[in-house]
């Protein structure tokens, strides 16, 4: 598994990532992620976890204020990143270290059960 952020500056410069992929999945969103759904424009960075392939596996939305807002998979909700057919190169992004990854998603998870 390889570790990517994704920042909204650096998804609108990878030839219009948001208007190919993000947005026609958006369309999507209230049968696929219900609980998340009128989060996604509140995210401005992406930390994703991606397979050999490059596809995401999990996915980590954050807002403005570095608040943790949306996971996915999870529950009721398959994710953005996730539910697209997107492959994305990790060396064209930032990378991540897997524990500040599991931290995060731990941090989410504790946080919605508390």
């Amino acid at each position: 598994m390889r570790y990517i952020i994704v920042n909204e500056t650096k998804a609108t410069q990878t030839e219009g990532l948001i208007s190919k992929i993000v947005k026609p999945v958006l369309s999507l969103l209230p049968r696929a992620n219900p609980d998340f759904e009128r989060l996604y424009p509140n995210v401005v960075t992406w930390y994703l976890e991606l397979n050999d392939n490059g596809k995401p596996t999990r996915e980590i939305g954050i807002d403005a204020l570095a608040e943790i807002i949306v996971i996915g998979p999870w529950r009721n909700n398959r994710g953005l990143w996730t539910d697209s057919p997107v492959a994305l190169d990790p060396e064209q992004y930032v990378s991540l270290v897997r524990s500040d990854f599991e931290r995060s998603w731990n941090k989410y998870i504790e946080l919605s059960e508390s």
